[in-house]
């Protein structure tokens, strides 16, 4: 049983117990004030305002204004009325108390109706642009991860300008319909970059619909409004499904030595993603020097920096030790991001295309496929471990998944054949 069903159950208890009230006596104890009085059981809406459940109760009933045989005549005519009146006549000396709680209650149950037609009346009135900083907030209530924060800043962000570029930012939440939010989603997809591509690809679209749908949901759980207007009635874009190919060790042998030669801040950068299994975009431009520890030779992943939210550790081996070294991180300020501006150590992180720009000409010299991009170092890394035999879970660890099904996404370019056909100094980059 929980604790408010022993709390109820207590109660009723309480009340069926309630025994009834004593036979009223005639005290004389005090020679100036004789006084007729009985125990009560106090009635359960009341035991609040009292110490006790039982009380004494205490007449005086104007006996004191007589003296001598008179009051003795008068004060025993008194006490057999009361003592009808109470075990006969089923007096309750709380029936006012209890008449003015009644008018209390009713009348709060008519105020906290009224507060509640206006909280709803409200809801249903809410500006759209208050409704989503109001879910802002809801968000940096729940969440401390700034990735998932900037992602619903970022939706915010679209959808609130195009209802001011509409002219329909006075609008309240009841008011959006899926019109409104399917044109605003065809309008961002059709925007058109300097080259004139789509700002938005059919998966962006498709993420930004299921993100503003979420909010919507949000809305209809704030009461905001009932149901979520374009709920299932705004089919998804076709996508073509990404695939980030590994790298063998035939594109690797010269591959690796050229980058190392001419850029070698990129080196660095696909060597990290290799070697700590990072998210080279998301996570690898906001790890800063603070985050490596030389001594314990691991690398923290700030819950701001990590995909799932939480501070990670993860050791590295010999080989990074080594690249490390090369590096000489230890001369530069704590606070500087390891790949900052420009892919060297400073105040700022690197931006999110930089390393992508920096690969695009060398991809272009050794004709590599689309596939191939600085994350295919992390797949690459997770294949070369299926080669060596790692078990999966050790792998998933090594990754920071928070599934085997994930990590075995990674694995798809593992061919068993494979283990006969490399060494171990194959292994690595």
């Amino acid at each position: 049983m929980g604790k408010k069903g022993h709390i109820r159950d207590t109660f009723l208890t309480a009340i069926r117990r309630m025994r009834p009230p004593s036979i009223p006596k005639l005290d004389r104890t005090n020679p100036d004030k004789w006084f007729i009085s009985w125990n009560h059981d106090v009635p359960h809406q009341l035991w609040d305002k009292y110490p006790r459940k039982r009380i004494r109760i205490k007449i005086y009933d104007q006996i004191n204004r007589y003296s001598g045989a008179e009051r003795e005549e008068y004060a025993e005519l008194r006490l057999k009325l009361w003592q009808y009146n109470v075990t006969k006549n089923g007096y309750n000396p709380f029936e006012e108390e209890l008449a003015d709680l009644h008018l209390i209650t009713e009348k709060a149950g008519k105020v906290a109706d009224e507060i509640l037609e206006t909280e709803e009346s409200l809801k249903n009135e809410t500006n759209i642009l208050n409704a989503l900083d109001a879910f802002i907030e809801s968000r940096r209530f729940r969440s401390k991860n700034v990735n998932t924060i900037s992602t619903w800043l970022g939706v915010k962000k679209w959808f609130s300008e195009w209802l001011m570029e509409k002219g329909l930012a006075h609008l309240t939440v009841s008011q959006i319909t899926r019109k409104h939010v399917a044109e605003a989603l065809a309008d961002n997809k059709n925007k058109k970059d300097k080259k004139g591509n789509n700002l938005w690809s059919n998966r962006t679209y498709n993420n930004n619909l299921s993100n503003i749908s979420s909010i919507f949901n949000w809305f209809v759980k704030e009461e905001m409004i009932s149901v979520n207007p374009f709920r299932g009635k705004i089919d998804k874009l076709k996508t073509t499904s990404g695939k980030n190919e590994w790298y063998r060790r035939e594109i690797l042998h010269d591959l690796i030595p050229y980058i190392k030669n001419v850029q070698p801040e990129l080196y660095y950068v696909i060597q990290f993603t290799y070697h700590l299994a990072v998210r080279s975009q998301q996570e690898l431009i906001k790890l800063k020097i603070a985050d490596i520890d030389f001594s314990l030779k691991r690398i923290r992943f700030r819950k701001e920096v990590s995909k799932n939210g939480r501070e990670e550790y993860r050791e590295w081996s010999d080989r990074f030790d080594y690249i490390l070294s090369q590096m000489q991180l230890q001369q530069y300020p704590a606070d500087f991001y390891i790949f900052g501006s420009g892919g060297k150590p400073g105040t700022r992180p690197a931006g999110k295309n930089t390393f992508a720009n920096f690969y695009r000409p060398i991809k272009d010299k050794f004709t590599l496929a689309m596939e191939y991009t600085i994350y295919s170092f992390k797949h690459t890394r997770v294949v070369h471990e299926m080669m060596k035999g790692t078990d999966a879970y050790e792998i998933q660890y090594l990754c920071r998944h928070s599934s085997l099904e994930e990590t075995l996404t990674y694995m798809r370019g593992f061919d068993i054949k494979l283990r006969n056909l490399y060494n171990t100094d194959d292994l690595t980059i």
